[in-house]
């Protein structure tokens, strides 16, 4: 793991993938192999790897596996099972649950609390978003109510 830690993912790939045929039942090799193909930019790859983290069912990876599998989803640019495992994590109500909510897509939700928020004389001074789905365009409905930032854009 000291490639791992190290940033050097695609030295840690080959190892992992060794340690996952030894033994197909450890969950934390599984979402490991999984992280390191989505830091490697090998989404595909770790699309496979975090669903069979999933499929173990419930492990201390179970939450953080849907999550980073929403985020492979969106490098391939598929929003719709994206979604699907964002709710999946809300569901789970763990740690990644409001990171989750944290999600400027269609701007509907975020522009109707903006909205409300001006209604009850409150300064707005700008909106903060997890990831932002820039191809869904949300960013033109909060936009209004002053700047918009987003850690991660897809």
């Amino acid at each position: 793991m000291k490639s791992y830690v190290a940033g050097d993912y695609d030295a840690t790939i080959p190892p992992l993938r060794r340690a996952a045929r030894l033994d197909t039942e450890r969950s934390d090799i599984a979402f490991f192999l999984a992280a390191s193909e989505l830091l490697a930019g090998n989404a595909a790859a770790a699309i496979g790897e975090f669903a069979r983290t999933i499929a173990m069912g419930d492990t201390p990876f179970l939450e953080d596996a849907h999550f980073f599998l929403a985020k492979a989803h969106l490098a391939q640019g598929d929003a719709d099972r994206a979604r699907a495992e964002l709710t999946a994590v809300r569901s789970l109500q763990g740690e990644r649950a409001s990171e989750a909510d944290d999600l400027l897509a269609t701007g509907g939700t975020a522009g109707a609390a903006l909205k409300l928020m001006r209604e009850m004389q409150a300064e707005v001074l700008g909106s903060v978003f997890f990831i932002e789905l820039g191809f869904l365009h949300g960013r033109e409905r909060v936009e209004p109510f002053g700047p918009v930032r987003a850690v991660v854009t897809f």
